[in-house]
């Protein structure tokens, strides 16, 4: 059987990505399936990417021993990002296992900011960054993300930025180390961005 171009790849991995988001379990097993028949390679962060959305598969399907298994093989992953997840996922599976978030300290840690110093960071840091002066972008959206609440939206919009700017200023280790925070943040959508982008794009 002819392998998967990265672009194939990608693709297929984008389209099971929506089906995990559809709850088409059966489906993105198949898909997965057909993906690991394409790409023995197991050392590739494609082929990572795709063992982490198959563990998503069984979980939600509650497939819980699967699920148990392949934690265990990704715990031994020599790709630290990987390891991060197998680890948290372990911690949904069992509770107690799971290791404490440091919320305490991060909210300690963060000034309130008033509704327009809110928004003008915001557009600061999006004009910057459209603008190409991402030094200033970064200031702007670093002093927004250290005083949002994670609860609002403008919260990952501004990590978002944030790591565009670290990307194109080169900073690919800070863009890094952002969106390994964001792998620990309680909304699952931001868990899911920060996942794709790291195993897709850093």
């Amino acid at each position: 059987m002819p392998r998967f171009n990265s672009a194939q790849n990608q693709e297929l991995l984008n389209a099971i990505v929506k089906l995990l988001e559809h709850n088409n379990y059966n489906l993105a097993l198949q898909a997965l399936e057909k993906f690991f028949q394409n790409n023995p390679e197991s050392n590739t962060k494609e082929y990572l990417y795709a063992r982490v959305l198959l563990l998503d598969a069984y979980l939600y399907n509650g497939s819980f021993d699967k699920a148990i298994n392949l934690c265990q093989e990704l715990s031994n992953s020599k790709h630290q990002i990987t390891q991060i997840l197998a680890q948290r996922y372990l911690g949904e599976i069992f509770p107690e296992t799971k290791p404490l978030e440091k919320k305490s300290s991060l909210n300690s840690t963060r000034t309130s900011l008033t509704f327009a110093q809110a928004a003008e960071l915001l557009n600061t840091g999006y004009q910057a960054l459209t603008k190409k002066r991402y030094q200033e972008a970064i200031r702007a959206l670093n002093i927004f993300c250290k005083a949002a609440s994670p609860d609002t939206n403008e919260y990952l919009k501004a990590h978002k930025l944030l790591i565009k700017a670290y990307q194109e200023n080169g900073q690919i280790n800070q863009a890094i180390a952002l969106c390994q925070q964001l792998l620990l943040n309680e909304h699952e959508q931001t868990r899911r961005w920060a996942r794709q982008l790291l195993f897709t794009d850093l």
